[in-house]
């Protein structure tokens, strides 16, 4: 009989603690994962009243399986991002649509500019613009793996597949992504290929 390896996880010492009350140690925990897990929704749902909405559902169902949870199955941070796109796609799917806040206006308006701030703010948006038309798993795969920096396997655990599925996920997205970006503008979209995929 074979025996499931362990995972090694520095949160669940956290979790543990605040299981029976400790506040440093829930404070430490929220830390730690929550601006991780709003990242990942704003990317998905676009506004941040979305995004704080499911990081906080989110949390909210850690705390009522903290007492119960088993160590050494599975990552906190990886259940935590499958709770969170999970909740996500619900609410894309219930939308039938993507929330986006406007566009930061404060770049727009501000009569003092420099290149390096235009060219940032200019690629930001080209490549929020592009994302936003890939589908909402596709969408995922590349930002938990480029933005978030996880690796395929807590991708895959995250979006509940395979790891040569998560890989499947990333190659179509990245030739959607290209293709979408290209269209802005061949040499624009080859540049931003390179900066934030590559």
């Amino acid at each position: 009989m074979t025996s499931a390896l362990l995972v090694f996880d520095p949160l669940c010492g956290y979790l543990k603690k605040a299981s029976i009350g400790d506040k440093e140690a829930a404070k430490a925990l929220v830390n730690n994962i929550s601006p991780k897990l709003f990242r990942t929704a704003y990317r998905l749902l676009g506004n941040s009243h979305d995004a704080e909405e499911a990081t906080q559902e989110t949390l909210i169902k850690l705390w009522k399986i903290a007492k119960d949870w088993k160590t050494g199955n599975a990552k906190i941070e990886t259940w935590c991002y499958r709770v969170l796109t999970n909740h996500c796609f619900d609410k894309l799917r219930a939308k039938n649509r993507y929330i986006f806040d406007e566009i930061d206006e404060n770049i727009q308006a501000n009569e003092i500019h420099t290149d390096d701030i235009i060219a940032r703010g200019e690629i930001r948006n080209q490549i929020d613009l592009a994302l936003d038309k890939l589908p909402a798993r596709q969408k995922t795969a590349i930002i938990m793996t480029y933005f978030e920096g996880l690796g395929a396997k807590d991708v895959a655990a995250s979006l509940d597949c395979t790891i040569e599925a998560v890989e499947s996920l990333l190659a179509r997205a990245k030739k959607a992504l290209k293709q979408c970006l290209q269209e802005h503008d061949e040499n624009f979209g080859q540049n931003i290929m390179s900066f934030a995929l590559n």
